[in-house]
């Protein structure tokens, strides 16, 4: 009590430096349900305590007061820090003092600012991500970042190989998951770009399959609650509208399966195919908490422009997902051709067609967006009873996996391309059947058929490929190249006789024209991408 005067403490907020405020600090930590301490607060500072909402406004000039001692952190502000998050009123404080004060001050101030930041990040929680990466702060530290010739380049620059930092050393994921889509939400996915550094893609590739996983259930949430995105509407770099969060998620989902530098797993990379395939094909009216993808019901309506986009990039993930080697439980997928030849790449459409049949035979909770007609019901029957048989059996032949490829891929388009991908099953079924016909022959009876009948089934598989070959489609192009792969021992010289006709030269005019088609449809696809 003798101190009191010696300390300057009567004065109250009317002298208060920030020597003073850390004493205060000091005396409210040790001293807060003393009598003598609780009369100071009411007789010289009109409070009843000094972490509180009304006092952060009076806390700004002293705290302004302690860029003095820049380029060190005053020994005040550890202290206030503590004080508001152990009372949660972090998010006030920063808003008062941070964004309201430091943010639009001087370059000194500024810098304080982003001291404050790294002095939180070995100590930051995922839910107070959103406050300390507010608007205005993000703001500083992009403009700043962006260039060399700006005042507070190094300081920037530095704080964010602290943020890599950080959540490199994260014990779990669930603060860089946080951070990055904190970052990329704030800034529509261009955080790299605006603030030219690598800090969203070093985040991203150091997260693991574990961190990948909890990101895409991350954004699979924010697609159904759009509302918990908090863009800044005067701005054009960040998310305003349900509409176009919906839209980001999309793309950021496809964006993980095109990333060849992360930690591929087969449960993420399922998980986000079949969440983009429900939301452009089926209405979720229920949530279904067994399936992780029908867990929750979008709390805003999935607008026709979010549903073609999900088509388009459905798509992309597939052709993707071609490219990718299955491997077994507790293994990471990777890029790269596969050397086998029963088990090759493309693996994972099987799955998504089983995952298609059930969807399907679910009476409630999710509906087909455009419901089949009787021959779209036939065609899917026939194809997903082959595809079932196909998948039980326990020694799959080469010829038999191509059929399965094949009938998979054309499950899943039979959604967006009704008639091509019904006629096409239709063949393939037919196709099957003589194939284990033929196989079912003695070597005899094979040699008097092939001299006595039409064409066999390697005949009519290869023109069936052919034909998918002509259709302007990535996807179709990496399917059949891995089903030719197959099943190019069984191979006929009439089959080998149509290949050779298709690529007989044309006209010089014809030849042009085919070639621009193919160029026009390559740059769609890619632009889709």
């Amino acid at each position: 009590v003798e101190l009191v005067p010696v300390l300057g403490l009567g004065g109250g907020w009317k002298t208060c430096t920030p020597e003073t405020l850390y004493v205060m600090l000091e005396f409210n930590r040790k001293y807060e349900k003393r009598g003598w301490f609780k009369q100071l607060l009411k007789e010289s500072w009109q409070c009843k305590s000094i972490i509180s909402r009304d006092n952060f406004e009076k806390m700004v000039a002293p705290l302004l007061g302690s860029s003095s001692a820049h380029p060190r952190l005053h020994c005040v502000w550890p202290l206030v820090l503590e004080a508001v998050r152990d009372k949660g009123k972090l998010e006030a404080f920063w808003n008062t003092v941070v964004d309201c004060s430091l943010c639009v001050s001087s370059h000194e101030r500024k810098y304080l600012a982003l001291q404050l930041l790294e002095f939180l990040l070995p100590s930051l929680i995922p839910s107070e991500v959103p406050v300390v990466f507010s608007p205005t702060l993000l703001r500083c530290l992009v403009n700043h970042a962006s260039s060399e010739k700006n005042y507070l380049h190094a300081a920037a620059t530095h704080l964010l190989a602290e943020v890599v930092s950080c959540a490199k050393a994260a014990p779990k994921p669930d603060l860089p998951v946080a951070i990055l889509l904190h970052l990329q939400a704030r800034t529509a996915s261009r955080f790299d770009q605006l603030s030219a550094t690598k800090t969203v893609e070093n985040i991203l590739e150091n997260l693991g399959a574990e961190g990948i996983q909890q990101l895409l259930e991350r954004l699979q949430q924010l697609f159904c609650e759009p509302s918990s995105v908090s863009g800044d509407k005067t701005s054009a770099d960040t998310l305003s509208d349900a509409h176009s969060v919906q839209l980001w998620v999309v793309d950021q989902i496809q964006g993980l399966v095109r990333n060849g530098k992360l930690a591929r797993a087969n449960s993420w990379l399922l998980s986000a195919a079949k969440f983009l395939f429900v939301h452009a094909f089926f209405t979720v009216k229920k949530p279904c908490p067994e399936i992780p993808e029908l867990a929750q019901v979008p709390s805003a309506a999935v607008e026709a422009a979010v549903r073609e986009s999900c088509v388009q990039r459905f798509n992309s993930v597939l052709i993707d997902l071609s490219k990718v080697e299955k491997v077994p439980d507790g293994g990471a997928a990777g890029l790269g051709h596969s050397r086998r030849t029963v088990a090759p790449r493309g693996l994972f459409l099987p799955d998504l067609a089983d995952f298609a049949v059930h969807l399907l035979s679910m009476k409630q909770g999710v509906a087909v967006r455009e419901p089949f007609s009787d021959e779209d019901h036939r065609a899917w029957e026939s194809a997903s009873t082959l595809v079932a048989s196909l998948r039980n059996q326990e020694e799959l032949s080469p010829e038999g996996t191509a059929f399965l490829l094949l009938l998979s891929a054309l499950t899943l388009q039979l959604f967006p391309e009704r008639n091509r991908s019904r006629e096409a099953i239709e063949e393939l079924c037919v196709c099957h059947e003589e194939m284990q016909l033929s196989h079912s022959r003695t070597p005899s009876r094979k040699k008097h058929w092939a001299t006595s009948s039409g064409p066999g089934w390697v005949e009519v598989f290869t023109d069936t490929l052919l034909g998918f070959l002509s259709q302007p489609s990535q996807l179709w192009r990496s399917v059949v190249d891995q089903a030719f792969r197959l099943v190019t021992h069984c191979i006929t010289p009439a089959a080998l006789e149509l290949v050779l006709k298709v690529l007989e030269p044309q006209s010089k005019d014809d030849l042009m024209e085919t070639e621009a088609d193919v160029g026009g449809a390559s740059e769609d696809e890619s632009s889709e991408g």
